[in-house]
């Protein structure tokens, strides 16, 4: 769940065409030779694409990708959909054209587009440069190759975007990681297999995993095939101990909970607010939720620490009510996140919504959790939200609707958010992308279309407002 976008849309009935009400007065879609040049990053220090973060203690469905040692590979989360759409758009603009990278812009920590043997193109950081060549790893694989630098080229911000997809790994476990023979009956053992991936530790951004098939999680580790005399299930108890012990939480401290008819806090947003978001939640165009990244490495941080100190605590014995706030684990992934209780005494368990991310789940009781007081400071971070002005065509529901098209029209990695006003505990919103409004290419390709022309005459303004501000 952590900074995913899930659609729980059903498949797609049927589809009606219906007059479309065009706005590309606002957002000009096609970039000139000009606007492309401007839309290269020149430097290494202007332009960051982040690294992925994993909350220690969660389970990951993921594939082994590349593979120097045991104490040294590279997965990849099955979540292909992002990734998949951006090597496409490397494929249209860099198998013909983008623009060779100069030499003097050719620094250590550049990242570019480069070629790789099977005469592809791949996001890549330089590492460093000899002559002619380039000493470059690519980024959502892990690899580190030589390269000509005639075969690399500058990189558009647009693929700045999606997260680095190569996780850094070793086998948790593992002590002579040099064993050329073991390294490869590793990758042949975990060639094109899908994996679950248990994050134990981290250090230095290489996270030390637990490995086995996911087809049967009943399977024996992975790591027990190349681990000598070691208990793995006791080893991972006694790093998880050493958490505890390292956060200063000891049985002998009573933990500092909070009453169960407390609630949690909320931020207000008001019209003209801008703010940069993530999508974590969607259903339809006019429900769904959104997390601002102004509090991120907070509450990352905050994550990982409710990983570590809820580790052998008893579940919440008190009787529970509507509202009361919790946490509770998040069976797709084994994590635990901050919650609130929305229904009782359901078959299963309680209803449940996670408050950071706005899904809801039925839990058992026994996977909910009081919540510590410290806990309590970082207000909600997910927030209900519909575009602006936007509704289904005529006559349809939402899903009816050509949900793979709507999908694609919300895979962004983030948006500048515009606030317009809240009604019914919902904010109206406009999401921007790259100077592409939401709005706008949903009505654009058929997909909406806007409520009334008097609405539309407002937010054609608005937006201009905001885009001629940023770009």
């Amino acid at each position: 769940m952590y900074y995913l976008c899930e659609s729980v849309w059903s498949n797609m009935i049927s589809s009606k065409k219906s007059n479309m009400i065009s706005r590309s007065d606002i957002v000009n879609f096609v970039f000139g030779e000009e606007e492309q040049k401007r839309n290269t990053m020149k430097s290494k220090t202007e332009f960051h694409i982040v690294r992925p973060v994993v909350t220690i203690g969660t389970r990951k469905t993921c594939e082994v990708v590349f593979t120097n040692s045991l104490s040294d590979f590279f997965i990849q989360f099955n979540d292909y959909t992002a990734l998949d759409s951006m090597m496409e758009r490397i494929a249209l603009i860099y198998e013909t054209g983008g623009e060779l990278i100069k030499k003097s812009d050719a620094l250590c920590g550049t990242y570019c587009i480069a070629q790789y043997s099977d005469l592809k193109w791949y996001r890549a950081v330089i590492k460093s440069t000899e002559e002619n060549n380039a000493i470059i790893q690519f980024i959502d694989y892990g690899n580190t190759e030589t390269v000509e630098l005639n075969k690399i080229k500058s990189m558009q911000k647009e693929f700045l975007e999606l997260p680095i997809q190569a996780v850094h790994c070793k086998l948790f476990g593992i002590k002579n990681n040099l064993d050329t023979d073991k390294t490869r009956i590793f990758e042949h053992t975990v060639f094109r297999k899908i994996l679950e991936a248990e994050f134990i530790t981290e250090e230095n951004d290489i996270y030390s995993i637990l490995l086995k098939e996911a087809i049967d999680p009943t399977n024996t580790y992975i790591n027990q095939e190349f681990c000598e005399n070691i208990d793995l299930v006791k080893a991972k108890e006694e790093i998880m101990s050493n958490r505890i012990t390292t956060f200063n939480i000891t049985q002998f401290n009573k933990p500092d909970y909070i009453p169960l008819d407390a609630k949690w806090t909320t931020i207000s947003y008001t019209p003209e607010t801008r703010k940069d978001v993530i999508i974590t939640w969607f259903i339809n165009p006019n429900n769904f939720y959104c997390q601002i990244l102004d509090n991120e490495n907070e509450f990352r941080t905050m994550m990982n620490e409710i990983q570590k100190i809820y580790i052998d605590r008893e579940p919440v014995s008190h009787t529970l009510q509507v509202g009361s706030p919790v946490i509770a684990i998040f069976s797709d992934d084994g994590a635990l996140y901050r919650a609130e209780v929305i229904e009782l005494n359901k078959l299963n368990g309680h209803l449940i919504q996670y408050i950071d991310f706005g899904n809801s789940a039925i839990v058992d009781p026994q996977n909910i959790y009081a919540v510590e007081r410290k806990l309590m400071h970082l207000p909600k971070q997910a927030f209900q939200c519909s575009l602006f002005n936007i509704a289904p065509l005529s006559g349809l529901d939402w899903s009816e609707v050509n949900t793979e098209a709507i999908d694609n029209c919300f895979n962004a990695e983030n948006y500048e958010c515009f606030f317009h006003n809240i009604k019914n505990n919902k904010y109206l919103i406009s999401l921007i992308s790259n100077g592409k409004d939401v709005a706008n290419m949903l009505v654009e390709q058929n997909l909406a279309s806007f409520n009334s022309k008097t609405q539309i005459n407002a937010d054609v303004e608005a937006h201009k407002r905001i885009l001629s501000e940023k770009y």
